[in-house]
């Protein structure tokens, strides 16, 4: 996208393909079609590329929508259209003498005004029939934990997480529900929790193991987020950064984030996905970490010689933070792991090998709760964890 566009209007069809690969990987090939790129293993994220429909995209697990790059580049970075115009033009994808392309209403991300306020009511509601996490060891959640090593189990259930039964339709035994909230909102209401913007739901049978939400014909998913995404994060732990007293651990997902808070004594921010580690917001938060942020990247498999996503989010993530002033250091997996985990769940709570940059210091090394969990208990009542 470096071509000069001072005569020639831009493609926004190329464009619009361009920005969905940069913000997203590679499309599911075998998805994909001349018509459609999908994104997922079970597509869930589409984009028209040809035929009427064309421009548009849809994130079958967000249920939210759009029409062109602008409304694409605002919702995958989650900021608003100056934002996109202007991540654009440092991208190349626009020049900066051609003036910003004349919205339209299908440009929009949803017609309907009230539709964030409606997603994020439908977060919290869901987030209210969730029950806390019992410490039985048959539990589903702690199943869950156990088959990957991703909690210890002498530990409470962190109280982000909550346990929401299967209904007639769930494949499995339940969902584990996740709190996704904006940094500021985790700030201002530690140390209590905030109200969630959004939900991530992972679903898992009565032994802990993956399981769909709904049956595969009507577009089940092993995971689903509802609500306001785009911006947010899930916090295990003291979210007031420049008090920290050791780099903050950034990971990409709800499992990495488990992984690494069970074995190291500092605070875990988990983003939505790659696109969370390009959100301005949360990059000018984490550049305020007095000690500095070590990004866990995850390392999918590459397609046509491409960095895998999150390989490329997590090197994007800590450009960015440098820039904003802040320090950062990205580590990635050893060779045949994908992300932290993966090799988590092969480490029994010890190191992770030496092949795993700067993974010392564990909670083996410690006694008793870190002292981010103790600093929460000490300051309110948890109930059932």
């Amino acid at each position: 996208m470096t071509t000069d566009r001072s005569s020639t209007p831009p493609d926004w069809k190329a464009i619009t393909e361009a920005i969905a690969r940069q913000l997203k990987g590679e499309p599911n090939a075998q998805l994909s079609n001349r018509r459609e790129l999908r994104w997922g293993r079970r597509g869930s994220f589409q984009l028209n590329t040809d035929g009427a429909a064309e421009g548009r995209w849809k994130d079958w697990e967000s249920g939210q929508g759009g029409r062109g790059a602008v409304s694409l580049a605002e919702y995958l970075l989650g900021t608003d259209r100056s934002g996109a115009l202007d991540w654009l033009r440092q991208g190349s994808y626009l020049s900066e003498r051609l003036p910003s392309p004349t919205p339209r209403k299908s440009d929009a991300v949803r017609a309907d005004s009230q539709a964030p306020i409606k997603r994020a009511n439908l977060a919290r509601s869901i987030w209210a029939s969730g029950s806390a996490i019992p410490r039985d060891e048959s539990h589903p959640v702690r199943r869950w934990f156990t088959n990957r090593l991703l909690w210890r189990p002498e530990m409470p259930t962190p109280p982000l997480l909550r346990w929401r039964a299967a209904d007639s339709r769930h494949t499995g035994a339940g969902s584990i529900l996740a709190l996704l909230a904006p940094p500021a909102a985790w700030c201002d209401a530690w140390p209590g929790l905030p109200e969630p913007t959004a939900v991530q739901l992972v679903a898992v049978d009565g032994a802990g193991n993956p399981a769909l939400d709904k049956p595969s014909e009507d577009g089940g998913l092993g995971k689903r987020t509802i609500g306001n995404a785009h911006g947010t994060v899930v916090m295990v732990g003291n979210p007031m950064l420049p008090n920290a007293s050791a780099p903050i651990r950034v990971t990409e997902g709800l499992a990495d984030a488990l992984a690494v808070a069970a074995r190291y004594d500092v605070p875990v921010v988990a983003t939505a996905g790659t696109a969370g580690m390009r959100n301005p917001a949360i990059i000018e938060w984490l550049a305020a970490a007095s000690r500095g942020v070590v990004i866990h990247a995850d390392a999918d498999t590459p397609k046509n010689g491409k960095s895998p996503a999150g390989t490329s989010a997590a090197g994007f993530l800590r450009s960015a933070i440098l820039n904003a002033g802040g320090d950062a250091t990205a580590i990635y997996p050893p060779a045949g792991y994908k992300d932290v985990a993966e090799a988590a769940a092969v480490s029994d709570f010890k190191p992770l090998g030496q092949d795993w940059i700067d993974y010392a210091l564990t909670l083996a090394q410690t006694t008793g709760w870190p002292r981010w969990e103790i600093a929460r208990i000490a300051q309110i009542a948890t109930a059932g964890a």
